[in-house]
């Protein structure tokens, strides 16, 4: 009989907090209700701002992530998948702003 056994060595640290912050982050704390109501008119869910932790809290750090927001939503009414365009406008636009 197989019995799993989970070797703390092996696991992945990014998935490992992926899911710590997915369970236990409260978005008060690191969002602002401005953001948390342009994300919720872009379709968001709390969970999944909960999984993109990590890109909002950059976008917010080094860009003016409600007037990117602003700009965006305009543009994703037409997309079929807006929560999709909007990060990955995101990603890009840090990874520009990183490029300089």
């Amino acid at each position: 009989m197989f019995y799993p056994i989970a070797i703390p060595r092996n696991r992945d640290e990014h998935v490992e907090r992926k899911d710590l912050l997915s369970q236990k982050v409260n978005l008060s704390a690191f969002l602002d209700k401005v953001d948390r109501e342009y994300l919720a008119k872009l379709g968001f869910s709390d969970r999944q701002i909960k999984n993109n932790y990590d890109l909002i809290l950059s976008a917010k750090k080094e860009l003016d992530l409600v007037y990117e927001l602003s700009l965006l939503i305009g543009k994703v009414r037409g997309k079929k998948n807006p929560q999709g365009y909007v990060i990955s406008t995101l990603k890009g636009k840090l990874k520009d702003k990183k490029i300089k």
